[in-house]
């Protein structure tokens, strides 16, 4: 295109966005807000947790962390949209903690959803060039907040941890 002819077009176009933006200007001062206005919240707020029973929770998750590096934060099922914020832990371990140690641990595993949400390519668990890289961030990403599920896993003869049951999980 010559020059001319681009600065004819550009010229045309910013005069059209200029006279644009003098009439959204005048329309907005014609017609005045009868009131505060509220924004809905784009993302659901986030459930509250005790702090403490949360606290309580991380220090039994890094207790068998540092048993065991399997018992990691994970997300179950990121194929699906039901995807899960998880955890893995030894059955030995599941089974000698308390009641209100196994409800610490899962209130900590809840806490954890909102983090996961917001850095859903910490979880993907695949090459971000993988062809369902996108839908797998995408069912992360839009967890429900009282997504989790727990399994119990045992140490296998030849040094490997296999999954052995649920022992909590969301509805």
């Amino acid at each position: 295109m010559p020059a001319f002819l681009r600065f004819i077009v550009l010229g045309a176009c910013g005069f059209l966005l200029a006279a644009c933006e003098k009439k959204e200007n005048k329309r907005a001062a014609v017609a005045p807000i009868a009131g505060p206005v509220s924004e809905p919240p784009s993302v659901p707020a986030e459930p509250r947790f005790d702090p403490v029973v949360v606290h309580r929770g991380q220090i039994l998750h890094e207790k068998v962390l540092a048993k065991t590096s399997d018992a990691k934060l994970d997300v179950w099922g990121s194929g699906f949209p039901s995807a899960k914020a998880c955890l893995w832990i030894p059955e030995d371990d599941w089974n000698a903690f308390s009641v209100e140690d196994r409800e610490a641990i899962i209130t900590y595993l809840k806490a954890q959803v909102p983090d996961i949400r917001r850095n859903p390519d910490r979880y993907t668990n695949i090459p971000s060039s993988a062809p369902v890289y996108s839908r797998i961030r995408s069912n992360i990403a839009n967890m429900r907040d009282d997504s989790y599920i727990i399994f119990t896993m045992v140490l296998e003869g030849d040094g490997r941890w296999i999954q052995k049951r649920t022992a909590a999980e969301s509805k």
